[in-house]
Parts: C-alpha cells; sequence; structure tokens
C-alpha cells in the first residue's frame, strides 16, 4: 500500500508537531542570552553577517532555522565550543545530498 504523503513532508510534518509541543522552550533557545563573552561576540558577529551580507547574497537553505539562526540559538544554548561544533556539523549536513528540514539545537 503506498502512502498518501511523501516521506520527506511526513518527516516534516512530526518535525513541526514536536517543535509545537515543545513551544515554549524553541522560542525561549532563540532569546535567552549568551553563556560568555566570546560567546556574545560571535552571536554579534553573526548577527552582522545576518544584516549586511545575507541580505546581498541569496538563499537556497534547506533547513529551518537558518544555519545563521541555528549557530547564534547553539551558542547561546551550549556555549562556544559545544555550539560552535554543532554549527560546523550543520554548515557540513547542509550539502545536496541532504534533504534539510527543520532541526533545532
Amino acid at each position: 500500500m503506498r502512502s498518501l504523503l511523501p516521506k520527506k513532508m511526513f518527516h516534516m510534518i512530526i518535525a513541526l508537531v514536536v517543535a509545537l509541543a515543545a513551544g515554549a522552550a524553541v522560542v525561549d533557545m532563540f532569546r535567552e542570552p549568551p553563556k560568555q563573552i566570546t560567546g556574545a561576540l560571535l552571536v554579534k558577529g553573526i548577527e552582522g553577517y545576518q544584516k549586511h551580507l545575507s541580505a546581498i547574497i541569496p538563499t537556497k537553505c534547506k533547513f529551518k532555522p537558518t544555519c545563521s539562526e541555528y549557530a547564534k540559538a547553539a551558542i547561546r544554548k551550549d556555549g562556544v565550543f559545544k555550539g560552535g561544533l554543532k554549527s560546523l556539523w550543520r554548515i557540513i549536513r547542509c550539502s545536496p545530498l541532504t534533504d534539510g528540514g527543520v532541526d533545532y539545537p
């Protein structure tokens, strides 16, 4: 029996339902201040990139939130080292071989 929804769409719907169920935690994660001064500097650098460079470069993001939003949230949540590694892994996964989707740090 063939499914009515494509596999990719099914996974996106499941991720959206999980994100909505954890609503308050997801929203707070993007607003909480960084744990270190270096984290604050990195977040400011990312915000500068978003404001100046990202506005010029056309985007083709596969993931929600974008990689720069993901990096800011990961640095705020996990600190500079672990958040930086998670951000780097996210950028590496952004390739033609991946499907993308909803991915929170």
